[in-house]
């Protein structure tokens, strides 16, 4: 459907981005949390107690349940606004600021920031509680791991199951959450009992999920170059950022696995970089860009729902000598980078023409 004609933000596109910020906050509160239980593993008198590193996720679980509750009972207050009132209150000159009303073409974007705001809250308990009982766990050895990550367990079986059920989403990234669900039981089973299962089958579906993002992000590189998709700088930041993170990670992973098949003996230099603290520094450094790079994806894909009401224009098209084709800009949804745009057919040629004949000329940047 086309989007309607709006005049800044209503309620629902605030609290799409107020929740979104609050989201943001959580899981960088859980990064530096990370970061420093990371830290405590690689040098344990870097702390004196595990607690100071599980504050930080605790207060991110935290930030995430309220903040989210929050803002959407702050929309049940607010006032439904035609479309016909609301233009005319703009031309009048009153109701300037309408973030204190829901414009009646937001409805369906409101159904959806609901429905996802009440998921996301589910899965934040469980979190806090798989963060409790880990740090029970480590503190005073009861429960045991098993019990202690099963709130994360139900948490990615529950999004792997509706990634699963939904049609628009490609069955690849429901196949990518199965593969972490795996990961993350093969690598308890590993700490169970580290004889009976390898190091490297517990990281073979972490090397097939990260195989998966690089032969994602490679064919958007290949096609961005070849004129078909406009990136734009954001979407370019977020790029080079999941190439470093998965690069590091995959590099921390080699060395953990060849340690273990004693491919890389603790004697001499390298076996002592394996065996230190240095895999794990590569392994933090990479969560963290990785993650990174989806908050900012995530806040970019907030700003545009937030600008459209989650509408799409529609596609022009226009007759050539090859038929009907679109001259607009269509966008094409990815996993790591959000929705990108897809060049028309006829500038795509334009572009190769451009190109073969040696002339540096493009087609226009998205912004």
């Amino acid at each position: 459907a086309g989007r309607p004609v709006t005049f800044g933000h209503d309620a629902v596109s605030s609290a799409v981005l107020q929740v979104v910020h609050c989201w943001t906050w959580a899981v960088a509160l859980w990064l530096s949390g990370f970061v420093i239980a990371m830290a405590k593993e690689a040098d344990a008198g870097f702390l004196p107690s595990h607690l100071i590193a599980y504050l930080p996720m605790w207060l991110g679980s935290m930030v995430g349940i309220v903040g989210t509750c929050h803002h959407l009972a702050r929309l049940n207050r607010r006032k439904i606004v035609p479309r016909e009132s609301r233009i005319f209150l703009q031309l009048q000159g009153e109701g300037r600021d309408m973030t204190t009303h829901i414009d009646q073409d937001s409805l369906p974007m409101l159904r959806g920031l609901m429905f996802w705001g009440a998921v996301a809250v589910v899965h934040f308990i469980l979190i806090f509680s798989a963060q409790a009982c880990l740090y029970s766990h480590v503190a005073v050895g009861s429960p045991t791991l098993w019990s202690s990550l099963s709130p994360g367990f139900i948490s990615i079986t529950l999004n792997t199951i509706y990634l699963a059920c939904v049609k628009s989403v490609h069955w690849t990234t429901a196949l990518m959450a199965g593969l972490v669900l795996s990961a993350l039981a093969l690598f308890v089973a590993h700490e169970e009992r580290p004889r009976a299962v390898h190091w490297i089958a517990v990281l073979l579906p972490l090397w097939l999920v990260q195989l998966m993002c690089l032969l994602q992000l490679v064919y958007v590189t290949a096609q961005s170059y070849a004129g078909r998709f406009q990136l734009t700088m954001r979407q370019v930041v977020a790029l080079f950022t999941y190439f470093g993170g998965l690069v590091l990670g995959i590099a921390a992973e080699l060395l953990v696995a060849m340690r273990g098949s004693d491919v890389l003996p603790c004697e001499g230099s390298a076996g002592m970089l394996a065996c230190g603290p240095f895999p794990r520094m590569l392994w933090t450094v990479s969560v963290v860009l990785i993650a990174s790079g989806m908050l900012h994806t995530l806040n970019a894909e907030a700003r545009r729902l937030a600008a459209t009401q989650g509408y799409n224009d529609p596609l022009p098209i226009s007759k050539t000598v090859d038929g009907w084709e679109p001259i607009g800009q269509k966008l094409s949804m990815w996993l790591l980078l959000g929705a990108v745009r897809v060049s028309a057919p006829s500038r795509r040629r334009a572009a190769m023409l451009n190109r073969r004949r040696g002339n540096p000329a493009r087609s226009p940047a998205t912004a």
